[in-house]
């Protein structure tokens, strides 16, 4: 089994919340987080824990730099979460990369909250960003990188959905060129400004052994997205490499394949 960041991210037409999916569900996140799940080699994820929702006034989150089973207070937090847009995280940390506050998922910027799984290379994104906007990191991620990037398109296009088509491509082609280990790099992020999700997978090796991404339609009352399926449901629907599905309140898709 591939260590990985895990995602979970649920918009609904009503206030729900996502802790059936966190602490009761078949294989909830909770279980996955603890180490020996599923192999006795399973390290754990131990580096942090967060969870982001949406209010009238904007959002609320809630972070945490230790494991989510060891929280004292991550089990209330999340049952008290109720929105119509939740990110929730929890973190593998990238070899030498700091278990602080700050490295903890999500991100956020202005009304944009982030969460992302996998790996990549924090110099040539940063590369690409403008003093300005670098001034806005404050950990020593990737994916803080990754987010601040995207977040200086979606500023520079004002509009989330043509920033995203237009940079996607070009940290795909950084990616496919960069060495990172034997399962290479992964842009796999939930993205929402709370009127939207966006989630996304793209992995260099296309197998369903690490940096995988699923969602699942709740009838009429939610779609959610998932590092990996919760329960032994046939209705867990793996992304496609390269897919980017944008979903709504009233649970409208779109999807929309990313040149990889």
């Amino acid at each position: 089994m591939i260590i990985m960041c895990r995602l979970l991210a649920l918009i609904s037409p009503k206030p729900s919340n996502v802790y059936h999916w966190v602490y009761e569900a078949e294989w909830p996140l909770v279980h996955i987080a603890r180490p020996g799940y599923r192999k006795e080699s399973h390290k754990g994820h131990k580096d942090g824990w967060g969870i982001a929702w949406f209010t009238k006034n904007g959002y609320m989150l809630v972070k945490e730099p230790v494991a989510v089973y060891e929280s004292s207070v991550a089990k209330d937090v999340v049952a008290n979460a109720y929105s119509d847009i939740i990110l929730f995280h929890i973190r593998h940390a990238t070899k030498g990369l700091g278990r602080v506050y700050v490295n903890t998922h999500p991100f956020t910027y202005g009304s944009y909250v982030f969460i992302h799984n996998g790996e990549l290379k924090r110099d040539p994104i940063l590369s690409m960003v403008s003093e300005e906007f670098k001034n806005h990191l404050h950990g020593t991620t990737d994916s803080e990188a990754y987010f601040i990037y995207l977040i200086s398109r979606i500023m520079e296009k004002g509009d989330i959905l043509e920033a995203l088509t237009d940079s996607l491509p070009r940290l795909i082609e950084i990616g496919d060129g960069l060495t990172i280990s034997d399962i290479g790099p992964s842009l796999n992020f939930v993205l929402s400004e709370g009127d939207k999700i966006y989630a996304f997978k793209w992995r260099l090796k296309d197998d369903e052994t690490h940096y995988s991404l699923y969602y699942r339609r709740l009838g009429g009352d939610g779609f959610l997205v998932s590092s990996e399926p919760l329960d032994s449901s046939k209705d867990w629907v793996s992304f496609r490499n390269g897919e980017l599905i944008v979903v709504d309140k009233d649970l409208n898709e779109e999807h929309i394949m990313i040149k990889t």
